[in-house]
């Protein structure tokens, strides 16, 4: 994947602010609003963000960053694209807004919870 930046990225913060999954939190919603933020950041200042590089920026633990990732991976918001010789011949996983970010969140809250983003039953 070539694209670095996500055109509506207002749309899809408010739509994680209001995204009500089992199991996670209003932290863990700002989180990820946090993290996809300093994501769209880095690509338009021309970084390729991973999830190491985010843990320096915050002074936290990869694994950190990783599990916010993968929660995001799984809702077809982010992708983590291989990228060999990334940091002085290292390999890693640049992240990246999905194109499709806004209607993967949506059908993967739809599947979830049966419901629509405005609360409206989807049977």
């Amino acid at each position: 994947m070539t694209q670095t930046q996500f055109d509506d990225l207002d749309k899809l913060l408010r739509m994680i602010a209001v995204s009500y999954f089992p199991d996670e939190t209003a932290s863990t919603r700002l989180r990820q609003i946090a993290f996809l933020n300093l994501v769209h950041l880095e690509h338009r200042q021309g970084a390729k963000p991973t999830a190491r590089s985010l843990s320096r920026l915050f002074n936290a633990p990869p694994s950190q960053m990783d599990s916010l990732a993968m929660s995001l991976e799984a809702k077809g918001v982010i992708e983590r694209i291989h990228t060999p010789a990334l940091t002085k011949g290292k390999p890693g996983k640049v992240i990246y807004i999905k194109p499709d970010a806004i209607e993967a969140l949506e059908a993967r809250y739809r599947q979830v919870t049966e419901q629509d983003l405005n609360g409206n039953a989807t049977s």
